[in-house]
């Protein structure tokens, strides 16, 4: 079974575009999108439209939760907002302005977590998913480990690749290199992260995606992350013009 991973879209309509003309041409069973729709970029209707068409599963991230709880309760917008830093809380903003129903109507009808085949899937914390804790280091993977039903937890949130696995000998963290096949026993749990596609924070800016295949024998799986180049020039020029900060349309050419 071959699985496509999608995480940290944030409105970049461009890096989806370009992730789904890479995925198609590998025809994968199922895709799974990990959240954070929108928030960010310049296109969060069209973003949502896209991956609602395109997912089989899919979660809300951080951001798309907060943009469901700001339409619901415009009145508690500062208690929405509190976690998130200044630059996020602006562009949230401009996304509630700038959203229409049905988006938010298609954010609303995804679950927090989903368990499916053996899969844990959520945005970022397994077992505590409105905990929206970050799993850099293997303290952090270790806390969640613990909550983690089947043989892997599915997250996004950090927009940094990366597989934790634990065996009879401890946790391991990976961070994985671009288009190698990371092989993975079914025996032992893991969390994967298969980095941001709209918005990289691992120093390179295009987009990246996981693809899952999971042996015949459901004794194996191989995870690899794949990076798309993009129109990074197309996406930042709709953030400037958008009236969203400059700072989201500069740290796309970075990649942090």
């Amino acid at each position: 079974m071959l699985i496509a991973l999608l995480s940290d879209v944030h409105g970049n309509l461009e890096a989806l575009e370009a992730v789904i003309e890479r995925i198609d041409n590998l025809k994968p069973d199922a895709v799974i999108c990990l959240g954070d729709l929108v928030g960010y970029g310049p296109d969060p209707d069209e973003v949502t439209s896209v991956c609602s068409e395109i997912s089989d599963k899919a979660v809300m991230g951080n951001h798309d939760y907060a943009l469901v709880k700001l339409w619901s309760n415009p009145e508690k917008r500062n208690r929405i907002l509190r976690h998130l830093n200044l630059t996020a809380r602006k562009a949230l903003q401009w996304t509630f302005q700038n959203t229409n129903e049905k988006t938010i109507d298609t954010i609303a009808r995804m679950g927090l977590e989903i368990f499916w085949k053996e899969l844990h899937i959520v945005h970022a914390s397994p077992g505590n998913p409105l905990d929206w804790d970050y799993i850099f280091t293997i303290d952090q993977a270790s806390m969640y480990m613990r909550h983690i039903r089947g043989w892997a937890a599915l997250v996004g949130h950090t927009h940094v690749p990366a597989i934790f696995t634990r065996t009879i000998r401890g946790i391991e963290h990976i961070e994985p290199e671009p288009f190698e096949d990371y092989t993975l026993s079914i025996d032992d749990i893991h969390i994967l992260n298969p980095g941001s596609v709209g918005q990289p924070r691992d120093g390179d800016p295009k987009a990246s995606f996981g693809i899952l295949r999971i042996m015949q024998d459901r004794r194996k799986a191989v995870l690899r992350i794949e990076k798309i180049d993009y129109p990074v020039n197309i996406t930042a020029e709709k953030i400037k013009k958008a009236g969203l900060p400059d700072e989201l349309a500069i740290r796309l050419f970075m990649g942090r």
